[in-house]
This record gives structure tokens, C-alpha cells and sequence, in this order.
């Protein structure tokens, strides 16, 4: 039976390759605009494979201008 570390790990992986997907880009491109948006302070990483908006009001404001959700839990 699988420990959790690894499907966590899995889970993490399909979900980096969902995002590029939608994105219609590569994973590595996917990884190489997290790391830039990280060290430009746009999001801040909190976890293996989790982020959240760190510049102040930034989720609302694309909120408003996207119109969509911009949840950053699911």
C-alpha cells in the first residue's frame, strides 16, 4: 500500500500537468512562471505544490476584472 507521502506526491504532479494544460504550455514552463512569480512576490509558496496571492488585494482585484473565481484552494 502506497504511504500518503507519495500520493500527495502523485496528486501534486497531475495537478502541475492539469495547470499547464489549460495554460497550453509544458510543466516545466508551468514551474519555470511559478518560480518567477515567487521571487517577484506576486504569490508566496505555502507547501509542496501550494500557493496563494501575496501581493495585498491582488485576488481581489482579478476578481473584479476577470470576473471568475480565483480561489487558489482547489
Amino acid at each position: 500500500m502506497p504511504d500518503i507521502k507519495s500520493i500527495i506526491t502523485r496528486w501534486i504532479d497531475a495537478w502541475k500537468h492539469h495547470i499547464a494544460k489549460r495554460m497550453d504550455i509544458s510543466a516545466s514552463q508551468a514551474s519555470h512562471y511559478k518560480k518567477r512569480l515567487i521571487v517577484q512576490g506576486v504569490i508566496a509558496e505555502r507547501g509542496r505544490g501550494l500557493v496563494e496571492f501575496a501581493m495585498p488585494m491582488l485576488k481581489e482585484v482579478l476578481s473584479e476584472t476577470l470576473g471568475q473565481d480565483t480561489r487558489t484552494d482547489t
